[in-house]
């Protein structure tokens, strides 16, 4: 496992950071125990004690840095933003797009983002189901970020024309956004191989832009 970088988490509620480096590298065990075991079970299901466990710590010293199980999750979307920004500003960057056709984009995009929620759904999950607004809060500013990031793909691929208004395209994402999020990670759909739900959300993507 990569070296966990603290230093994003400071921001994060509910988190005491460390101030010896004795103590960052016991919050970089315990992070990565969660870690670890959210790739294989829900926040719900995770206990301290085996958090504690796998860490080599004791609950009591989990509980001195982290508020609650929420914090977890909060920590945990926080990491794993960081982690993905430079993926997606690639994935989004603009001239990347010039010239593509809409329909191609959205194509890419629902199964960029079908991949990325399916490749950590239970941290998504968590998110999604966590009261803690301030995780919520977070959650909402990454869309929001992913938004002006394809709105600024899509003005490219436009060639400045003006013809996709900023407006459509939020509502579009937010669209395609939830509809994957309840396939992949909630599973409110019936799950599929992302040929069935993919091509269908890009067109319901292509109809919400308008162009």
């Amino acid at each position: 496992m990569t070296l966990i970088e603290l230093a994003p988490l400071g921001t994060v509620h509910g988190v005491r950071m460390p101030r010896q480096p004795r103590a960052e590298t016991t919050m970089r065990r315990i992070v990565g125990a969660v870690r670890k075991l959210l790739q294989y079970k829900d926040m719900d299901a995770i206990r301290i004690e085996e958090v504690a466990s796998l860490a080599g710590c004791s609950p009591p010293s989990i509980y001195a840095r982290f508020k609650d199980k929420d914090t977890f999750t909060g920590v945990l979307f926080e990491l794993h933003a960081a982690e993905v920004a430079d993926g997606i500003a690639a994935f989004l960057a603009p001239d990347r797009w010039r010239g593509r056709s809409l329909s191609a984009f959205a194509q890419a995009l629902a199964d960029y983002l079908l991949h990325l929620y399916r490749a950590d759904r239970n941290l998504y999950r968590a998110v999604l189901q966590c009261p803690d607004p301030a995780v919520r809060r977070r959650f909402t500013q990454a869309t929001e970020h992913l938004s002006a990031q394809v709105a600024e793909a899509l003005r490219v691929m436009d060639g400045g024309a003006g013809r996709i208004a900023p407006d459509r395209v939020r509502w579009a994402l937010l669209q395609l956004v939830a509809a994957l999020q309840g396939n992949a990670v909630l599973g409110w759909m019936a799950p599929d191989d992302g040929t069935a739900i993919t091509p269908h959300l890009a067109e319901m993507f292509v109809r919400a832009v308008g162009r």
